[in-house]
């Protein structure tokens, strides 16, 4: 058995040598007993010490089927990660490997149903999402919000308003609440404050509004909100 020393690390033997002194032989696995890395796969030292470890695992499957191709992973279908046996890898894509263990993705991918016992298939499947979203349980979902918190669906609307000019639909809005045509004679602008947003008001309202106050005024009775 040679010796040879690289960047300062003394191997001894050839990588196939060193590699058989380190494989342990079970029925069905063969087990690394060198070095492990912190996530459980085998590692072993190619090269010199400044060249840093090689997965054991890759090694063994190039050594039998060549290099790894271009954006490639190799799975373990044995699941265990310090396996070496070239029978139990296999070259897959990121998505197949992670979609194959033990994962969060891999138990969402696999549910048939949500909690409620709805089918996740279909149309019944929400796309777009980063989890699977089951359609029917959604206006489920949001009712519950709203009874947890009822003043969120007030506060949610009113940011709305603010966003589109501070009355209902905003901009797009032809007409007030009274039936008036928002046209260039009839509209007056708010401008912009710290609380809420550019608004429209009816210059026709805003009439109808000061006789409605000058005549309470002269009644002597108190003034009701006017809208």
């Amino acid at each position: 058995m040679g010796r040879c020393r690289k960047g300062g690390f003394l191997m001894r033997g050839t990588v196939a040598e060193r590699f058989w002194a380190k494989v342990e032989k079970t029925e069905t696995c063969w087990l690394w007993t060198g070095h492990l890395s912190s996530t459980g796969y085998g590692e072993i030292r190619l090269g010199g010490k400044a060249a840093g470890r090689t997965l054991i695992h890759r090694w063994s499957y190039e050594q039998i089927y060549g290099p790894i191709p271009e954006g490639l992973q190799i799975d373990h279908l044995c699941r265990v990660r310090h396996c070496v046996n070239h029978l139990h890898l296999e070259a897959v894509t990121p998505q197949v490997n992670v979609l194959r263990g033990n994962t969060i993705p891999a138990m969402l991918a696999a549910k048939t149903h949500c909690l409620r016992g709805h089918p996740l298939e279909g149309d019944n499947l929400l796309s777009g999402y980063v989890n699977r979203v089951c359609r029917a349980c959604r206006p489920i979902r949001h009712r519950l919000q709203r009874q947890q918190n009822p003043g969120r669906e007030a506060e949610q609307r009113r940011n709305n308003r603010r966003a589109l000019g501070g009355m209902p639909h905003g901009k797009y809005q032809t007409h007030c609440l009274r039936g008036h045509l928002f046209d260039e004679a009839n509209t007056r602008i708010r401008p912009a404050t710290e609380t809420r947003g550019e608004s429209r008001r009816c210059r026709e309202c805003d009439r109808v509004r000061a006789a409605a106050k000058k005549d309470l005024l002269l009644q002597g009775s108190p003034l009701p909100l006017l809208q």
